[in-house]
């Protein structure tokens, strides 16, 4: 992964409330520079000329969240953008900043959730939840580089400017509040609910799969003292 060490960072967030409260809406807007990040090279050697980890230099960017919510007794709506531009870098990554894209990481990223109570005349213990997210596509190079015993090179995969495709994603679950055993809960979840098929990259040599349709459901006890 990538941590970073030190940083500057300045933004400006005006939020607006409307219909007594329920309806909220926060624009977000900042700049940050991001330096002395520490970042694993997968394709290196693990020499101490050829390290595996290695001061990346600096990541200069702006972006733009917006996010949105109504609330109301029966249901809950929220949203969210987000707008990443990156102005410069220098070793960030062994490519260049091309278009003000940072690599594995998309330019625009999306949720809505939605969360209803069908069971609103009886009961307000029954909760539906609707996620849909949306990330876009980014830039993923591929670093993968096969070398002999001695450390030479004897295959080059290495794909910069590779890319992986945008995606829609959405999740579904159940909350329940089990009313004749107090502090029970139950949830059930299922990701990827449409099984789409997406990839990603990061401190990896290559983007990888990510998991398809998935479910899993939990029970919880709350214990009061």
């Amino acid at each position: 992964g990538q941590e970073l060490s030190a940083r500057s960072r300045a933004n400006f967030s005006p939020t607006m409330s409307f219909v007594r409260g329920r309806l909220t809406n926060t624009l977000n807007f900042y700049y940050q520079n991001v330096y002395d990040i520490i970042y694993r090279n997968a394709s290196a050697t693990g020499t101490v000329d050829d390290p595996f980890y290695r001061n990346a230099g600096l990541l200069e960017s702006i972006g733009l969240e917006e996010e949105i919510a109504f609330l109301h007794r029966h249901f809950r709506v929220r949203g969210n953008l987000t707008w990443q531009y990156a102005l410069s870098q220098r070793d960030y990554y062994p490519g260049n900043v091309s278009g003000g894209r940072i690599p594995n990481v998309p330019a625009i990223a999306g949720n809505v959730i939605v969360d209803v109570n069908p069971l609103f005349a009886w009961t307000d213990k029954v909760w539906l939840n609707l996620t849909g997210q949306y990330i876009g596509a980014q830039l993923s190079p591929i670093t993968v580089v096969h070398r002999d015993a001695m450390g030479m090179i004897i295959r080059d995969l290495r794909n910069l400017d590779n890319e992986v495709a945008a995606a829609l994603l959405f999740n579904a679950g159940l909350h329940v509040d089990v009313p004749w055993v107090r502090g029970l809960t139950l949830d059930a979840t299922i990701s990827n609910l449409l099984d789409q098929r997406r990839w990603q990259g990061g401190s990896v040599s290559h983007p990888y799969p990510r998991a398809g349709r998935w479910f899993m459901v939990n029970a919880g006890y709350r214990v009061t003292f």
